[in-house]
């Protein structure tokens, strides 16, 4: 993929149907086109926050591939109702 070949439109479906590879994203960073620049960035922003959702549910994964149906949390706010009044 030559990202300075491309369309806007097609760089946008190949940012966000599955995974690019690093360098076509490094490439689209680099692009001269604005258009180029901003969907890059919106594509790492998107990666980080899907991997900061992921960090944040690495027990519930864990538990799913033990084989866990059902995974349930409670909080210090939520303590209450399960130990009574």
């Amino acid at each position: 993929m030559n990202a300075a070949e491309m369309k806007l439109k097609d760089i946008k479906s190949a940012l966000f149907s599955g995974v690019p590879p690093e360098d076509f994203v490094t490439a689209c960073e680099a692009d001269a086109r604005a258009g180029v620049q901003r969907l890059a960035k919106r594509y790492r922003r998107e990666q980080a926050e899907r991997a900061r959702l992921d960090a944040l549910y690495v027990y519930e994964y864990a538990a799913r591939d033990e084989g866990a149906q059902y995974v349930a949390g409670v909080d210090e706010a939520g303590r209450g109702p399960l130990a009574g009044p």
